[in-house]
């Protein structure tokens, strides 16, 4: 969050260097969200995106449309995706020393910088990663329905937030 918050200069939407198109239509979406909520007219969406997401660009707009709840959240939705990683390495009896490399290499990759993006990816992930947690936690060493329930929870969010959130839970069910 640090390093992505310092790359702000003054205004959050011109000033940070990894805004796509898309990251465009995402803080639309949800600055319009805001303003309808709020009673205002706003006009024609032009594309309707996964509302996990713009949820967070709403959120971000009722604070200020700053960008750091945005930042916040990707940040934080990178350390729980690696922590995820490793509990799932530890839940399936994998090696410590195997389950940092892999944590490792994901976050040396060259595609690692598509994370700075303000795109819905890293949340969706960090969703995805839970979601599959769950599930593993729910069937060893005993069956358990709570874990279930979150995982298919947490599975539901990541679907809502980017569709391929949706895979690994039911591939592993």
């Amino acid at each position: 969050y640090a390093v992505m918050d310092r790359l702000v200069e003054g205004s959050f939407f011109n000033s940070y260097p990894f805004l796509s198109n898309d990251s465009y239509d995402w803080i639309f979406e949800g600055m319009a969200l805001y303003l309808r909520l709020k009673g205002m007219a706003v006009g024609t969406v032009p594309m309707l995106r996964n509302p996990g997401f713009v949820l967070v660009t709403a959120a971000d707009a009722a604070l200020g449309s700053e960008g750091k709840l945005i930042l916040l959240t990707l940040a934080a939705s990178i350390v729980f995706a690696h922590l995820l990683m490793a509990l799932i390495g530890e839940q399936l009896g994998v090696q410590r020393s195997v389950t940092a490399a892999f944590v490792t290499a994901s976050l040396a990759m060259p595609l690692a910088q598509l994370r700075f993006f303000v795109l819905p990816d890293a949340i969706a992930i960090a969703l995805m990663m839970a979601g599959y947690y769950g599930l593993l936690r729910s069937q060893v060493p005993v069956k358990s329905w709570r874990w279930l329930a979150l995982g298919a929870a947490c599975t539901v969010l990541a679907g809502i937030t980017q569709t391929y959130g949706l895979i690994p839970f039911f591939v592993g069910a």
